[in-house]
């Protein structure tokens, strides 16, 4: 079974302030955490907010204002709340999720799963269909900038990261 993509967000500011976070729902598709999404609407229901969850899509390439996926890795049946790999996690779709938005500065840890390909230090990554993609250093649209590779362990097995800090949202 392949692996789905993991976030450490520990040094987001959004683990602080309360306003940089957000539900979002997409009713479409599956969504990774480590991936990013566009704010819809709220839910409604003849225009009346019915839940203070959005709808959401996977962000566009030049765009701003995106958000990340980074919901808490508990499964939603028996046997995915008894895996101990939070990289066999996925946002179901039509199941809310949890957003955080990215500042300039935060930095975030990933798996290669929410890469388009490896990185390296000093690489620049924007955004395709949700998804960081090694591009050039941009103040148009959403942009990170590798500071390096680190090593976690996920259930006895050593994985490779990849530290990226928010240059531009």
């Amino acid at each position: 079974m392949a692996f789905n993509g993991y976030v450490n967000t520990a040094r987001c500011a959004a683990t602080n302030v309360d306003a940089w976070t957000a539900t979002g729902i997409n009713t479409t598709t599956n969504i990774q955490n480590g991936y990013f999404v566009t704010l819809g609407d709220y839910q409604l229901s003849s225009g009346a907010i019915t839940e203070f969850v959005y709808n959401v899509t996977l962000a566009a390439a030049s765009t701003t204002g995106n958000w990340l996926v980074r919901t808490p890795e508990v499964g939603y049946t028996l046997a995915g709340q008894l895996e101990e790999d939070p990289r066999y996690f996925i946002n179901a779709q039509g199941r809310p999720m949890q957003l955080i938005k990215p500042q300039i500065g935060d930095e975030i840890e990933v798996t290669v799963e929410t890469l388009d390909q490896a990185a390296a230090k000093g690489d620049y990554y924007t955004l395709v269909a949700g998804l960081l993609t090694k591009g050039s250093v941009t103040t148009s649209y959403t942009c990170f900038l590798c500071l390096g590779t680190h090593t976690i362990n996920i259930g006895g097995t050593d994985v490779t990261t990849y530290v990226f800090r928010c240059t531009n949202n």
